[in-house]
């Protein structure tokens, strides 16, 4: 979920589905395959553009590469990958 107070992704188990900071969308970037992951109620968008090791939340800028994903099918799931920086997996 996205924490006002903090610029990286949370998570909390007990966290109410409907709370909205929960809520994701996510939409097709100009370039084919790839994809922005943004806060449904903020706009703010998943990147890793400071390369902390975490999934940072920002201002959705729509020409930042750092803000593009892929989805890959991992088992029973998938993983998120970055475009910008391939060799980085959530």
């Amino acid at each position: 979920y996205q924490d006002p107070s903090k610029d990286t992704v949370q998570y909390e188990e007990s966290l109410d589905a409907r709370d909205l900071r929960s809520h994701w969308s996510i939409e097709s970037t100009p370039d084919i395959g790839s994809y922005w992951i943004r806060n449904r109620t903020t706009g703010d968008s998943l990147h890793i553009a400071q390369q902390t090791g975490a999934i940072q939340i920002g201002t959705f800028l729509d020409n930042y590469s750092s803000q593009h994903w892929t989805f890959e099918a991992d088992s029973n799931y998938y993983r998120i990958h970055s475009t910008w920086k391939p060799e980085h997996y959530w």
